[in-house]
């Protein structure tokens, strides 16, 4: 139950973070994704960040072990709906 409760939070993370935001600048985009996260548990703790200009990358956990369940969130800042799809399709490639 509780694994599932964290893909579903994934999921909804993901969705939202790969929502079209035309107007928006990168760090107020990440802002608001990272609040929807931390919002959700307040036991959650950032274990790993990766701030670039055009991406962001952030892995919060419950606990200390490194096999704890987590929630990865990447915000991808694209100057065209090609070259964010680009991203996207580069992104998948890695997780398969």
């Amino acid at each position: 139950m509780k694994s599932s409760l964290w893909i579903h939070l994934v999921l909804f993370v993901s969705l939202v973070a790969s929502t079209p935001v035309a107007g928006q600048d990168l760090p107020s985009f990440v802002a608001k994704a990272k609040n929807i996260v931390e919002a959700k548990d307040s036991r959650l703790k950032v274990v790993a960040r990766d701030e670039k200009e055009k991406e962001h990358f952030y892995i919060w956990r419950i606990g200390d072990e490194p096999n704890v369940a987590g929630i990865w969130l990447r915000v991808f800042y694209g100057a065209s709906a090609r070259e964010a799809a680009k991203r996207m399709e580069s992104a998948l490639d890695n997780l398969s």
